[in-house]
């Protein structure tokens, strides 16, 4: 028999490490929602004392992934239902695009916990990276130029697979021979081939937000800007940005789907004030915790959402102030100054977020960094000067 909890349930599925949902199951347990996690088998040593560790914020966790994503082997599930597995009062899944997709096309039963779509559209619609592309077209929701076949005559041109977040399943090709290249690579295990889309320098605006019933709750336009050090890794800040005809559009996405959940819209180009739609992210994303401090109440729409709370109260969004927001693991250093430059300022940030993601969270996140830190500084070859020694 399974053990029942009284608390409402919220099912974190992930292979990998996901930053927001670690903050957004340290939010929702601090407002006594329950929590629980599917995950992946770890390898390595320290990536599975980080991976016990979180169980504090998790809550139980099974571990029902045989690959993880970041060795580039295809995912494996332990699992022909995930009936057995989740709590009996799961009210939500937050799954990353790839499992959620994985688990929409099994027919699973617990499928209609990813499908944010309303009855009558199609729950790939959003996870898809063309079907998404098709529907904003449909809608005339600017976007960038793309090719369902592997031809270009404008170069650079990106190649993306039809599934995938973070960036781990898009290509840059310079020329014919590497978009032949990257497109068998990206070719799924199943013949689903990728797709080709213009590419564009910028990509720094977003839009996140959080709709119930084709209704969106909160939501804003923001502006990130990478770290400094790692210019083309995860965003480092996040200013919210007054972009009315991107919240119109959004509406008119939410509105056209009857979606429910978290939304994440990642923009390209801008190009005379024009900024076009790439990527439809459907769930928690990384920038959330920014927005809650920037007034954008994402935990209440969050919660409203599933009906465990009122109503967003639509307030004040601080537009002037950039918000830094958390990572882990740290971004590689240079030297060992950086690393403990970037040591203080992460710990800071888990002062400043500790009143939305609650106590639990923020010592899990003290102890993660601490060790990571110590991790770095014992196992990397820095010279006498502070700096990593070439090899």
């Amino acid at each position: 028999m399974r053990p029942v909890t009284a608390a409402p349930t919220v099912v974190f599925i992930d292979s990998i490490p996901w930053e927001s949902f670690c903050a957004l199951a340290g939010a929702l347990r601090k407002r006594g929602v329950a929590t629980a996690r599917l995950t992946a088998h770890r390898k390595e040593r320290f990536q599975r004392l980080v991976q016990k560790a979180e169980v504090v914020v998790y809550g139980r966790t099974k571990r029902r992934i045989t690959r993880p994503e970041d060795t580039g082997e295809p995912l494996a599930l332990e699992w022909d239902s995930l009936d057995g597995l989740l709590p009996p009062t799961t009210i939500d899944i937050q799954a990353t695009d790839t499992l959620a997709a994985m688990i929409i096309r099994s027919d699973d039963p617990a499928r209609h916990f990813l499908c944010r779509v309303g009855a009558g559209h199609d729950p790939m619609a959003l996870i898809d990276k063309w079907y998404a592309k098709e529907l904003l077209i449909e809608l005339g929701i600017p976007t960038p130029w793309g090719s369902r076949t592997c031809e270009a005559t404008i170069f650079p041109v990106v190649v993306k697979a039809r599934v995938g977040a973070g960036g781990s399943e898009v290509r840059i090709a310079n020329d014919t021979r590497e978009m032949a290249e990257f497109w068998d690579e990206l070719t799924s295990d199943d013949g689903t081939a990728p797709i080709l889309e213009a590419f564009y320098a910028e990509s720094n605006i977003r839009f996140g937000g959080v709709a119930k019933d084709g209704i969106l709750l909160a939501g804003s336009a923001y502006q990130v800007s990478p770290d400094v050090h790692l210019p083309l890794g995860p965003a480092r800040t996040a200013r919210m940005i007054d972009r009315p005809e991107i919240v119109g559009d959004i509406r008119r996405l939410v509105a056209a789907t009857d979606y429910t959940g978290f939304l994440s819209v990642d923009y390209v180009g801008d190009v005379g004030g024009v900024a076009l739609a790439n990527d439809i992210n459907p769930r928690a994303f990384a920038s959330w915790p920014a927005m809650q401090q920037a007034g954008v109440d994402i935990i209440g729409a969050y919660l409203n959402s599933l009906d465990l709370g009122p109503a967003p109260v639509s307030g004040t969004i601080d537009y002037t102030t950039t918000f830094n927001m958390f990572t882990f693991p740290l971004p590689s250093a240079t030297s060992r100054r950086q690393l403990l430059d970037r040591h203080k300022e992460e710990i800071r940030l888990v002062r400043q977020n500790r009143p939305i993601m609650g106590n639990t969270w923020a010592a899990l996140t003290v102890a993660r960094i601490e060790s990571y830190v110590v991790k770095q500084l014992l196992s990397r070859p820095w010279s006498s000067n502070g700096h990593e020694a070439s090899t």
